[in-house]
């Protein structure tokens, strides 16, 4: 019966991939601001 839970509740299954994407794209998000805060810090700055 779980095997075919997924094909009889394929909003469910869309939902969740929906879900997990915006949380991927949160973390891309996130990682991107650090990254930018990182490089305009000038204490991260190495001379020459």
């Amino acid at each position: 019966m779980l095997g075919n839970w997924w094909a009889t509740n394929p909003q469910v299954v869309i939902q969740a991939r929906q879900g997990l994407q915006r949380i991927e794209n949160i973390e891309k998000n996130r990682q991107q601001q650090e990254i930018a805060a990182a490089k305009s810090n000038p204490e991260n700055i190495e001379p020459g």
